[in-house]
């Protein structure tokens, strides 16, 4: 079996197609910034459990534990995780692999208050319908404090160290679970809060570490070379 086209894409194209580029013409490990964007948020929605991905005869991807993706038995979502973090390079024929169905999309679009391609978008984007802008300050808590934590998790898995004053001003967490929506450092600095696997141990102040010792760069969310190597 293999999945139709017009309820199927894959995220390489889906990423290319919703910023106007051509998925045959980009480098293969190296897009266009704003594609590049769009991938991150697509991978993201992945492994916050958020987006289902298939595999091109239809297979799911399963959406394993922590547990499991840290012990690569899961080997897809090692890879995505792994790209997520800069880990990996993009890859066009792994990422053209992995597809994404139309009608989840659309809706995770909608909760994200982002406007979908027009290869799919609806006659009324979601976000229009409702009389909201289609990019703008989000109102469902509930779903973007799932996001930072479930990004939360992913990175302190990798080191335990980052502080959550730290993790609160991550790139993972502003843009791509949507802390950045949130005025003040307090909000988005608890949500994490609640889920680090050191708030027992922490003592209260400034960080103890500087964030230049992590091993993920926060700013990029990139794995730091000079400390991993």
């Amino acid at each position: 079996m293999r999945l139709p086209r017009n309820d199927f894409r894959s995220i390489w194209e889906i990423a290319h197609v919703w910023e106007g580029f051509n998925p045959e013409q980009t480098d293969p490990e190296n897009p266009p910034e704003p594609v590049a964007d769009k991938l991150q948020k697509l991978i993201w929605g992945y492994l916050n459990a958020q987006l289902s991905l298939r595999y091109t005869r239809g297979w799911r991807v399963l959406p394993d534990s922590m547990f499991l993706f840290f012990f690569n038995l899961n080997r897809t979502r090692v890879h995505l995780g792994e790209i997520a973090v800069g880990e990996k390079p993009y890859d066009k024929v792994f990422l053209s692999g992995l597809f994404v169905r139309r009608g989840q999309f659309l809706r995770w679009c909608e909760k994200e208050y982002l406007t979908p391609p027009k290869i799919w978008a609806p006659a009324v984007s979601p976000a229009d319908s409702m009389g909201r802008p289609a990019v703008g300050k989000h109102h469902n808590e509930a779903n973007d404090k799932q996001s930072c934590q479930a990004i939360a998790r992913t990175l302190w898995d990798i080191d335990a160290r980052i502080h959550p004053a730290h993790m609160a001003k991550s790139k993972a967490v502003l843009q791509y679970g949507n802390g950045a929506h949130y005025k003040g450092e307090n909000t988005v600095k608890g949500w994490v809060g609640e889920v680090d696997p050191l708030r027992k141990e922490r003592k209260p102040g400034r960080p103890p570490v500087d964030a230049s010792e992590y091993l993920i760069h926060l700013e990029t969310g990139a794995l730091r070379q000079d400390v991993t190597e």
